[in-house]
């Protein structure tokens, strides 16, 4: 299995084992699932890119894979829906920043977020759509 499948797989049962302000379903995917009606509020981990650069002077790399983490639920897009999916996404930021993924040997360096909300997809099909990205460093000799 590649390493970004891996450390995907690790932030799903990171995601799973948490206790957060609300139950979710946390899965890896490749897309987003925008066509689909679930219950409650699912977070799909979707592997998104690789970085490599130089590791100072010495010949070895840094890789730095991006993970994307999206929070999806079904909403009418009232404040007392929407604010506690974001409630939601911070949470799930504090968690991962700059922490080691048990097992692993990758730091989370930067947590991005990507727009707080997706409108559209709010206004025209009732889903809430939000997320973070997660770049995690690796180094290789």
């Amino acid at each position: 299995m590649s390493a970004i499948a891996q450390i995907s797989d690790s932030v799903v049962a990171r995601l799973a084992a948490a206790s957060l302000s609300m139950p979710l379903v946390a899965v890896r995917a490749y897309r987003l699932r925008r066509d689909i009606r679930f219950n409650g509020v699912q977070v799909l981990v979707i592997p998104d890119t690789l970085a490599v650069t130089a590791r100072d002077l010495k010949p070895s790399l840094y890789l730095d894979w991006r993970i994307g983490v999206w929070i999806q639920a079904v909403c009418s897009g009232t404040t007392e829906e929407v604010d506690p999916l974001t409630g939601l996404l911070e949470e799930i930021a504090e968690l991962f920043a700059f922490r080691v993924l048990p097992g692993r040997e990758a730091r989370c360096i930067a947590v991005e977020s990507a727009p707080p909300i997706d409108p559209s997809e709010l206004d025209t099909k009732g889903l809430f759509l939000s997320g973070l990205f997660l770049t995690y460093r690796t180094a290789r000799p």
